[in-house]
């Protein structure tokens, strides 16, 4: 397509849905504009040096404007003129190691937009780890097989959701890079998720839920006690390791857990009810001088290495099948499906517990501070109701039914066992 380009014309251009659309500029022959599905607008150059066709990317709008693109373009000529090529000289000086990957990285997580995301430090721990072998090599130098080569490993490692997540990491990254004109492309495009994800819906029978309890209990402090705490509290993992003394009020009858919104994952401040039965699993905790209720360092850092303490209470779980000749889980798939559980499914299961109780689909999301769901959009805006009784009761339901099944003392509840997902 070609039309004599101007401020109006620029910013009128629209994305195709596929593909890439080139306009280019009447009033100045081989200068153009490029507009991608994701609405990135480039200005380009297409020039011949050497008999060879070339295309120079001069940058993108409305970073850099017409005027100033176009005195870019009318420099890149003349640099032609005197025998240089512009883009291999633009290639020249990526490739002395002035931006390699692990210099624009640094860049990238010191930018603000970046900093300000609470996963900032630790994605960037997680590009490193697995990125390490690019740190020094040029960003213009890592190619869509380079990608896709990384991203195969890591599935062949036994990590196919972490591939997908590192694509997206990464495709995020390169695409800062390219607006930051370090780079022409994003070596992400194209390459597809390495992995299908499906989503779990795995939820723990009340006699597994027993067994994990009481395995738990064994374990004792800081990971028995905070799997309880996962238990009655139905929060995110991470949230209850990073709890902090401060944060809890132990001493009213109405015990509460306030998590302040750079701690959650919602990125919204919670406030959790404590049951009876989670305040007591509480004061059973030594208290240490660092602010951490689950530490294993005296307080001072919240508690780490899921993966040995989840080998450690499974182990306790398959001794206790074994020998548990009392065993109320009579069917054998439900045996060996105890050992293929996550800490994630006691959310789970604690969510789908209240919702067999009688407790209503908006209170849950309250209780799991979720987003989404049932209060959205315009209704999420102006509902700022914050459901504290309503939470409190229905996580005091739901303790009340653990309490019975670890007891043997029924509160007068369903059984999880007998009912399917909602």
């Amino acid at each position: 397509m070609r039309k004599k380009l101007n401020d109006r014309a620029v910013s009128a251009l629209r994305s195709p849905t596929t593909g890439r659309t080139e306009v280019w500029d009447t009033a100045f022959p081989g200068f153009g504009v490029r507009v991608t599905p994701n609405e990135r607008k480039s200005f380009v150059l297409m020039y011949r040096t050497n008999g060879r066709k070339r295309r120079l990317t001069i940058g993108t709008y409305p970073a850099l404007t017409l005027a100033n693109a176009r005195e870019k373009a009318r420099e890149a000529l003349r640099q032609i003129d005197r025998g240089i090529d512009p883009a291999d000289e633009r290639a020249a000086k990526r490739a002395d190691g002035a931006e390699n990957f692990g210099e624009v990285l640094d860049d990238y997580f010191d930018s603000p937009a970046t900093k300000s995301n609470r996963t900032a430090s630790q994605t960037k721990r997680l590009i490193e780890r697995d990125c390490g072998i690019w740190l020094r090599r040029p960003i213009e130098a890592i190619t869509r097989r380079d990608i896709r080569d990384l991203l195969d490993g890591v599935v062949d490692r036994g990590s196919p959701v972490m591939a997908n997540r590192l694509r997206a990491y990464l495709s995020t990254f390169f695409s800062w890079a390219v607006g930051r004109e370090i780079l022409e492309e994003n070596p992400v495009n194209g390459v597809s998720k390495p992995a299908v994800e499906i989503a779990r819906d795995r939820i723990l029978f009340d006699a597994e839920l027993i067994k994990v309890w009481n395995a738990a209990d064994g374990l004792g402090y800081p990971f028995g006690l905070l799997v309880q705490m996962l238990i009655l509290c139905g929060q995110r993992r991470g949230e209850v390791a990073g709890m902090r003394w401060m944060d809890l009020n132990l001493d009213a009858d109405d015990s509460t857990w306030t998590l302040a919104r750079e701690f959650t994952k919602s990125d919204r401040a919670h406030e959790v009810p404590l049951t009876p039965q989670a305040a007591k699993v509480l004061r059973t905790i030594p208290r240490f001088k660092g602010p951490y209720v689950f530490s294993t360092r005296a307080g001072d850092m919240p508690i780490s290495g899921w993966s040995k303490y989840k080998v450690a209470l499974d182990t306790a779980l398959l001794s206790s099948q074994q020998t548990g000749a009392e065993d109320n889980l009579a069917e054998s798939s439900q045996q060996e499906a105890l050992s293929s559980w996550t800490l994630h499914d006691l959310r789970r299961t604690t969510a789908s517990g209240m919702a067999r109780l009688g407790v209503a689909p908006h209170v849950i999301e309250r209780v799991l501070n979720h987003s989404g769901g049932v209060i959205r959009g315009v209704a999420a805006v102006y509902n700022r109701f914050d459901y504290a009784d309503e939470k409190r009761t229905a996580l005091e339901t739901w303790a009340s039914h653990v309490e019975g099944l670890v007891t043997g003392k029924p509160k007068n509840v369903v059984n999880l066992r007998d009912r399917s997902l909602p």
